[in-house]
């Protein structure tokens, strides 16, 4: 089925934007219309799927779905009204895609926890379990309260976690900078005053000096490809889906 994102009108004249699956253009201006909502511009999504477009949700979607859905089940709303006030909360983004979705399904009699599995590594296992284990026993309300602080601790140790490295890796910055300039300007210079004074005690000072500069560069090399490591694991991390998943694991 496409994917299509659609500015509808509803009766009060509110303009709000939405994403929905439909098997054709027709089929879902049919959809709105039964709804009580007039289409005002509707395009097709690149992706194929909701589903697949969520695999590239980033965390903090997840999060702030979350923390929304605990919200307002431990208020008293059943699963299908907590996300019904959740799009009015979340008009648009993936927050709202991911709203969207899941209402859809549900209103087509499939469970919470099933549209979990089918998004496949969009959430952890452990959250996809343990809202199975909610659906079971009835208690989704102490399942996303759990998960919300779960995932909220997360992201806070995650946040301490880069603040306690902003220090030290300014530190290494100015180091590798230092041993630039020393690798590259002053041991060159150096160097060929040894050359022109031509004494063993120079020749030997200046062979230390060029093994030194040896050390140096593999040095500021290996620094680099750390940090270049750091830099590609935090990227793929914001990517959130499985591999945002995989990364969090190390």
């Amino acid at each position: 089925m496409a994917v299509y994102r659609c500015r509808v009108a509803d009766f009060s004249g509110k303009i709000s934007e939405i994403v929905q699956e439909s098997s054709s253009e027709d089929s879902l201006v049919r959809a709105l219309s039964a709804k009580g909502l007039s289409p005002v511009k509707i395009t097709a999504e690149t992706g194929t799927s909701i589903t697949r477009e969520h695999k590239k949700i980033p965390l903090k979607t997840i999060l702030d779905f979350t923390q929304t859905m605990s919200i307002l089940i431990t208020s008293g709303l059943t699963l299908k009204d907590a996300l019904s006030v959740a799009k009015t909360i979340f008009t648009r983004g993936k927050e709202h895609a991911l709203i969207s979705h899941i209402s859809e399904r549900l209103g087509k009699g499939t469970s919470f926890s099933a549209i979990l599995e089918e998004m496949g590594d969009t959430f952890p296992p452990l959250y996809r379990g343990l809202v199975r284990i909610g659906e079971k026993i009835g208690s989704l309300d102490n399942i996303f309260e759990r998960l919300s602080g779960y995932l909220a601790g997360n992201k806070k140790l995650g946040e301490k976690i880069v603040g306690a490295l902003v220090y030290p890796l300014l530190i290494l910055f100015m180091i590798v900078i230092g041993a630039i300039v020393m690798t590259f300007f002053v041991f060159p210079m150096i160097s060929a005053v040894f050359t022109q004074l031509g004494s063993t005690e120079a020749l030997t000072i200046q062979s230390r000096m060029e093994f030194f500069n040896i050390v140096m560069v593999v040095i500021v090399g290996l620094v680099l490809i750390i940090v270049a490591a750091g830099m590609t694991m935090a990227f793929l991390r914001k990517q959130g889906g499985s591999i945002g998943i995989t990364v969090d694991t190390f």
